[in-house]
């Protein structure tokens, strides 16, 4: 889990979706409040918890080993406008932040509703 240091707390029980930069988005759920922010418990499946758990390791350990990036393929910054598919339809516009043969990353303006972890989308002809 997390503190979040916040200037609206949500109530104890509520589901929250964080982005952390370097990690992504992790779903939890509040489990405790205070007059500046909140804890969270992370809702993440095993598989999922030993990847977060090796990218902090690298993360705090990268300049002291001088250790490489270790994604599975290397990352290109991008920044052209692009659009998420959903598998109700609903289209959200976004720009592209970095693409790699085995994903990409998205920025939205956050008027619409992420879709859900493991949720399928498109963008573009690549689902």
């Amino acid at each position: 889990g997390a503190f979040m240091r916040a200037a609206t707390v949500p109530v104890p029980g509520s589901n929250v979706i964080c982005y952390f930069d370097d990690l992504g988005r992790v779903a939890g759920t509040v489990v405790r409040t205070s007059k500046d922010g909140f804890a969270v418990e992370f809702n993440v499946v095993p598989h999922k918890r030993k990847k977060l758990a090796d990218r902090l390791s690298w993360l705090i350990n990268k300049d002291l080993m001088e250790a490489p990036e270790q994604r599975a393929a290397a990352r290109f910054p991008t920044g052209g406008p692009a659009f998420i598919g959903r598998k109700d339809g609903m289209q959200i516009p976004c720009t592209v932040v970095d693409i790699s043969l085995t994903g990409a990353s998205f920025q939205t303006n956050g008027q619409f509703q992420p879709p859900p972890i493991g949720e399928v989308v498109t963008a573009g002809n690549s689902r």
